[in-house]
């Protein structure tokens, strides 16, 4: 059973890294007209054949956020700013998610936790 957590934890890790660099490449590209969309799916389908491996939070996050990304230049309001600053501000929140769904300790953590155990 040991094998199989580890194996989870491995796989779910770089499902996480993998989505955190896709997810890096749609918003580096989120204003160009054609490369934003492109971005957006290959975030979507990512998603379709990883999403069982995230986080429930990420899951739902990654998905909403990508579907807007695709459609992010059509659904930017000039004359109301602030709701496009806050779309863009929640699609950069996915990196957040991504990262906090890992649930890794840091080294640090872990350092402290291995010594303790050998005290």
């Amino acid at each position: 059973m040991a094998g199989f957590r580890t194996a989870a934890l491995e796989k779910g890790l770089a499902v996480h890294q993998e989505g955190y660099r896709l997810w890096h490449e749609m918003v580096t590209s989120i204003h160009h007209p054609v490369e934003g969309p492109q971005g957006a799916r290959r975030c979507q389908d990512w998603w379709v054949s990883n999403c069982l491996y995230l986080d429930p939070k990420v899951r739902g996050e990654h998905i909403a956020c990508a579907r807007e990304a695709f459609l992010y230049r059509e659904l930017k309001m000039p004359d109301k700013p602030e709701e496009t600053v806050a779309r863009f501000n929640r699609i950069l929140n996915v990196f957040n998610l991504l990262a906090e769904g890992v649930q890794l300790p840091s080294i640090g953590e872990y350092e402290g936790r291995k010594n303790e155990e050998k005290a």
